[in-house]
């Protein structure tokens, strides 16, 4: 599915007058975006501003500030001042660090429209940013002439190092151990599967299970095409998280017999707020997982924060023929996982919500978000 542009949903609403027209001042803004002129060291974060200068008010912006993912990943965006309210952010798709934001208001006056927040991964001389799709639009959803800026800056000190996905020992003077660089870095464990030759799923699955979500069976099968069980998706999710330890209780009867990593899993997700029983006190961990539970869990773990999906809403209900079968309770996951693309359809215009979830597709799944998220808790 080809995902539609940002700007022509906004433009659409505003032709549609759902925001109200309002009058620009004279002159032609300046679109800024400042770096700073060296990156600090590897395992460090700095920022770039993005900020909007001689501003006869806008109501809406979509942009893509291009960098280069060898050296830099992007790992936060926030809004500025002069951010509108109804935002979606993507900070790190392959390169491509993606912000589209509109308002019911005119958003007037100079400031700040967004904060991208980066990672150093390795050193570079000067780090390289560009512009792709960058629209800044009226309020009657005209785009506006505007010029752009790069500016490099002097980066204050005192940037903080990012913590790392996984703790490294200790050394006497309680300092971490840096990571070695990427060229030295081992190469994942190869990982074969007797079932998976010319199966759709089959990089997915070898991804998977070389990055610790996914075991095969004893007979070194994978199973593509079995469904994957209740107790068996919040395992994937916990080894996601890094497998965190979890000594407290559940009010599940039904998980005693469980292996005890399926217990540590739905103990840890229960607590977080991620999963739910059945029943009061059943989990029904054998349980068919369907493809909006599966979504609905894997939201929950991202936070919950739907975002320019929701202007995609009577699209994907469109697009969908069997939309009206998404539970009230998981439509905001399975289009969250539409527009990021970490779910497709299943054929026919079908999205297919109370399906089996297939261990292929739960592989690929979370292989996406792995590579689009990352493995950090949020």
């Amino acid at each position: 599915m080809r995902k539609r542009s940002i700007a022509l949903v906004l433009c659409a609403l505003l032709l549609a007058g759902i925001l109200p027209p309002g009058a620009g001042a004279a002159g032609t803004p300046t679109f800024v975006v400042e770096a700073p002129e060296t990156l600090p060291a590897v395992g460090e974060e700095f920022t770039v501003t993005v900020r909007m200068e001689n501003n006869p008010g806008y109501g809406m912006v979509q942009f893509y500030l291009l960098y280069d993912n060898a050296s830099l990943r992007c790992t936060k965006i926030e809004p500025g001042e002069k951010m509108p309210r109804f935002a979606a952010y993507n900070p790190d798709n392959k390169g491509k660090a993606a912000v589209g934001a509109g308002d019911i208001e005119q958003i007037n006056g100079d400031g700040v429209i967004a904060l991208l927040t980066f990672e150093v991964l390795k050193e570079t001389n000067e780090p390289d940013f560009s512009l792709e799709e960058f629209i800044i639009g009226d309020m009657q959803g005209e785009p506006m002439e505007v010029a752009t800026e790069f500016r490099r800056v002097q980066e204050k000190t005192g940037t903080s190092s990012r913590p790392s996905t996984s703790p490294k020992p200790s050394q006497g003077t309680g300092s971490s151990t840096p990571e070695p660089p990427e060229e030295l870095k081992p190469e994942p464990e190869t990982v074969t599967f007797t079932d998976l030759a010319g199966h759709w799923g089959e990089s997915y699955a070898v991804k998977a299970a070389q990055e610790g979500l996914f075991k095969g069976y004893a007979d070194g099968s994978f199973h593509p095409d079995e469904a994957v069980s209740r107790a068996q998706f919040v395992t994937v999710l916990w080894r996601l998280a890094g497998a965190p330890a979890e000594e407290r209780e559940t009010p599940f009867a039904d998980i005693a017999d469980q292996y005890i990593e399926f217990r540590q899993a739905i103990a840890w997700g229960y607590h977080q707020g991620y999963v739910r029983g059945t029943a009061e006190d059943a989990f029904s961990p054998e349980g068919t997982l369907t493809r909006q539970e599966a979504m609905t869990i894997l939201f929950r773990y991202a936070g919950e924060q739907s975002g320019m999906e929701l202007m995609f809403t009577s699209v994907y209900d469109s697009q969908f023929q069997d939309s009206a079968d998404i539970a009230p309770w998981a439509k905001s996951a399975m289009y969250w996982g539409v527009y990021r693309e970490l779910i497709q359809g299943t054929g026919g215009g079908n999205l297919s919500p109370t399906g089996s979830a297939s261990r292929a597709q739960i592989a690929k799944i979370m292989s996406l978000y792995q590579e689009k998220f990352g493995k950090e808790e949020n």
